[in-house]
Parts: structure tokens; sequence; C-alpha cells
């Protein structure tokens, strides 16, 4: 996360002289057990990730303002104290039955 808010910043100035945009990112991490490799059928074929652990990555990421990154409970017990971390809480996210711990990590 932290390389990738790097990579838009130092690219933001350029993109904003070639396309008049602002780009501003938002990220989500989750930790846990996921599907990975090529799905599809003959016709189409992706390699993708899939699972709950990645549809409530996709819901922080949906949360998180510009330059932010949310992360859950369980992603900050992994990491432990190798970042810095504001509690946000619990929180409903849809398609989840229970709350959700999430933090902002800080820098």
């Amino acid at each position: 996360a932290e390389d990738i808010h790097r990579f838009v910043e130092a690219s933001a100035p350029a993109w904003k002289d070639a396309y008049s945009i602002d780009v501003r990112l938002g990220v989500g991490v989750n930790t846990g057990e996921a599907l990975v490799g090529n799905l599809g059928s003959e016709s189409r074929m992706e390699y993708t990730v899939i699972g709950d652990v990645v549809n409530v990555a996709a819901r922080l990421e949906g949360l998180a303002r510009g330059a932010q990154t949310l992360a859950t409970g369980a992603v900050v017990r992994a990491a432990g104290q190798r970042f810095s971390y504001r509690p946000l809480g619990e929180h409903p996210l849809r398609g989840k039955r229970e709350m959700v711990e999430i933090f902002e990590v800080t820098t």
C-alpha cells in the first residue's frame, strides 16, 4: 500500500498536466484465505483472486479517502508493531453479517 501511494503521489503531477485530472487513491487491506488462479471458461479465462477476504478489502477501498489506507483488525494483529494505526471502530460492511473492525494505517 505504501508503494502504491508513493507511485500515485510521484505520478500525479504528470497525470494532471497530461490529462487534467487529480488522482488520489484509497487502499483497503485485509488478510485471510482466497482462491487465486485462472478462472473462467475456454472462451474467457482470467487470472483473478476471489473470496470473502477480497470482498472485504474492496469494501475498505471504497471507504478510504485519497491517500488513505484502511485495514481490518486481522491485518493489524498479523502485522503487529511494524506500522502505526488509528482505530476507527467497528463498521457494517455490505455482505457481512458482523461488524468489521477498521483501522487507518498512519505514517
